[in-house]
């Protein structure tokens, strides 16, 4: 119900306001990419084994897979298309007996203060430097909408670890990609429970 000067003012609003990312498709259509927030409150998603695509479910834990660097971009330009903060936080967790820094990147962009920026990057650090269970597993595209930073209770009857299979076990995505062709959605997400289970850090959220 507000007027606007310009279309750009328009589109802008309407991002901002739905959560939503405007761009042209490849047939040079316009459209709406919806962002959900993530790590709800009040909702968390269940997958089940019935969900998960056949064959597709592992459980890894290496030094690949541990950060001790954490960086946020937020304050995001809708104009100009580029983030007009940063926020950035480290540790010395496991990672520095092999003499490296491997950096975490999170675009966040709706997030707009550095306090949200620091909680987010002080959250994600705690959980990446020390080296935790990556649950890798793939599901039909038509399980979106999800994101980054999501919670989900997750249960497979197959034993990923020695004392079993999971019911309701809580992970964390931390990256997922869209296969188009095959009409999937390939998930990585960290085990949250495994990480309330050793005591070995505070959770947030």
């Amino acid at each position: 119900g507000e007027i606007h000067k310009n279309t750009i003012d328009l589109i802008q609003d309407l991002s901002v306001n739905s959560m939503s990312n405007f761009y042209f498709d490849k047939d040079n259509l316009a459209n709406f990419d919806v962002y959900r927030p993530a790590v709800s409150r009040t909702y968390i998603r269940k997958i089940g084994q019935n969900e998960i695509l056949e064959d597709s479910f592992s459980v890894t834990r290496d030094v690949r897979d541990v950060y001790n660097r954490v960086v946020v971009n937020y304050d995001y330009d809708w104009i100009k298309d580029e983030y007009r903060n940063v926020y950035e936080t480290s540790g010395t967790n496991f990672v520095t007996q092999f003499d490296t820094v491997r950096t975490f990147t999170i675009d966040s962009p709706f997030i707009y203060t550095s306090t949200e920026a620091a909680y987010a990057g002080r959250k994600w650090l705690s959980k990446l430097q020390g080296g935790l269970n990556k649950i890798n597993f793939s599901i039909p595209l038509s399980m979106l909408p999800m994101d980054i930073a999501e919670r989900i209770q997750l249960s497979h009857d197959e034993p990923p670890t020695a004392s079993g299979g999971w019911t309701d076990r809580l992970i964390n995505i931390t990256e997922f990609s869209i296969d188009n062709q095959n009409k999937t959605i390939e998930i990585s997400a960290i085990d949250e429970d495994e990480v309330n289970l050793s005591k070995k850090y505070f959770i947030l959220g």
